[in-house]
């Protein structure tokens, strides 16, 4: 929904010029209609190795016995 707005269309217009050309703005979404299940996890397994994540958890501040 990012490109719904004409501003949001000039922005991603602009964006896609600075690093690839409007060829990439005006074929990305049949690009992305082509990706598979399986491109995604093979993608997964090359890149996401448990030994490589980083995990954070995030507390609440008690403030005024709130929280």
């Amino acid at each position: 929904y990012s490109s719904e707005s004409v501003t949001n269309q000039a922005f991603w217009l602009g964006f896609s010029e600075m690093f690839a050309g409007l060829e990439w703005f005006e074929g990305y979404l049949e690009r992305l209609a082509h990706v598979t299940k399986q491109d995604v996890w093979a993608c997964a397994q090359r890149y996401l190795h448990p030994s490589q994540r980083t995990v954070g958890f995030y507390r609440p501040r008690k403030e005024n016995g709130h929280g």
